[in-house]
């Protein structure tokens, strides 16, 4: 015997039209395994931000120290390739971030052009309660009770 999928129903204002709620079904990985694969691939990344943002730190701290203009120009460099490294962190985890939203929404039955819609209607700040409750169970997300957003 299979377990249905049961889906997360979310509630959010709509960014043109702030009076407006909008209501949606987003999966959950208890419904939907591969969610758990874009969860952890945002897991994944996220540290990888973070080691990134820690080495840009370490870099820049070495060029505040640098003494000699062979030390600077070195320090320089390492520290330009460390805000390289740590925008392209930041790339990869909104892309699946973003990845794992859409993913959310065409799982729990959105077509294309809703995906899109929804996907630009969860608000940063949502994001962690988002997938806290889509990895963990189904029930009502709302985020219209924290007040104006804008």
């Amino acid at each position: 015997m299979t377990v249905p999928a049961i889906g997360l129903r979310v509630r959010f204002r709509d960014p043109d039209k702030p009076e407006s709620v909008v209501t949606a079904q987003f999966a959950t990985v208890r419904g939907h395994r591969e969610m758990k694969d874009a969860l952890d691939k945002c897991a994944r990344l996220d540290v990888a931000e973070n080691i990134a943002i820690r080495r840009q730190i370490l870099a820049s701290v070495r060029l505040q120290e640098a003494a000699t203009e062979e030390e600077l120009t070195a320090a320089g460099e390492a520290y330009a390739a460390a805000v390289a490294a740590k925008d392209a962190a930041s790339l990869a985890l909104i892309d699946a971030t973003r990845e794992f939203v859409e993913a959310g929404f065409r799982l729990a039955g959105a077509s294309d052009e809703q995906v899109e819609y929804l996907a630009s209607c969860v608000a940063l700040e949502d994001l962690a309660d988002l997938k806290a409750k889509a990895m963990f169970g189904a029930g009502v997300l709302d985020f219209t009770a924290r007040g104006d957003r804008t």
